[in-house]
C-alpha cells in the first residue's frame, strides 16, 4: 500500500462521513450485488434453533418479570424524564417496541411481565407526552425473532407510527 493510499485510509476516510461508507458505494458503482441486511430477515417459523438461543441469559433479561422501578433512580426512566424535558412542545412520539408474542409466550404471559407493562402505560398517561404501546398490534408473521421485525413487519410498523403521528399532530 502506498503513503497515500496508507494516510487516506488511516487519516481521511475515517473523518468524513461519506468514506465510512466507501466499501458499499464501490459495490454499488461496480454493480456488485449487496445486501444492507445486518442478518438472517427470514420469518422467525423458518428458523432452526431460534427458541433454543433465546433460553440465554441474554435475551431472557429482556423479559423480567421482576417489577420494573419506576422512578428516577432507574437510568431508563432517569434518561426519558431528560428526553421528554428535551421535547417539550415538539411533536414526539415515544412507543413500546411490539414483541412476538408467539415465539416468547411463556415470557409474555407471566404475572410480573404483564404488570410491568401496565406500569410503563401508566407511567406514559401521566405524562405529557405522545406514547404507543404496540404490543399486540403486530402479527407473529411480521417477526423474524422475538423483537426484530421481516421488512413486512417495518413497513407496519412505520405505517403505525406514520398513521399516529398525523392523528396526534392535529
Amino acid at each position: 500500500m502506498s503513503y497515500l493510499s496508507s494516510f487516506l485510509e488511516s487519516r481521511i476516510y475515517p473523518s468524513l462521513r461519506l468514506f465510512q461508507y466507501k466499501d458499499f458505494l464501490k459495490k454499488a458503482v461496480s454493480g456488485e450485488h449487496q445486501s444492507d441486511a445486518l442478518g438472517d430477515a427470514r420469518v422467525w417459523s423458518e428458523k432452526e434453533g431460534l427458541r433454543e438461543l433465546l433460553k440465554e441469559y441474554e435475551y431472557q433479561r429482556g423479559f423480567s418479570a421482576k417489577p420494573f422501578d419506576m422512578s428516577t433512580t432507574n437510568p431508563q426512566i432517569y434518561f426519558l424524564e431528560k428526553i421528554m424535558e428535551r421535547q417539550q412542545d415538539k411533536n414526539t412520539l415515544i412507543f413500546l417496541a411490539a414483541v412476538n408474542e408467539v415465539l416468547m409466550e411463556e415470557e409474555v404471559n407471566k404475572d410480573g411481565y404483564q404488570e410491568n407493562l401496565k406500569k410503563i402505560d401508566n407511567y406514559f398517561r401521566i405524562k405529557d407526552s405522545k406514547y404507543l404501546n404496540l404490543q399486540g398490534k403486530i402479527g407473529e408473521s411480521s417477526f423474524s425473532d422475538h423483537i426484530h421485525l421481516t421488512s413486512e413487519g417495518y413497513r407496519m410498523l412505520a405505517e403505525i407510527l406514520y398513521e399516529e403521528l398525523l392523528v396526534t399532530s392535529d
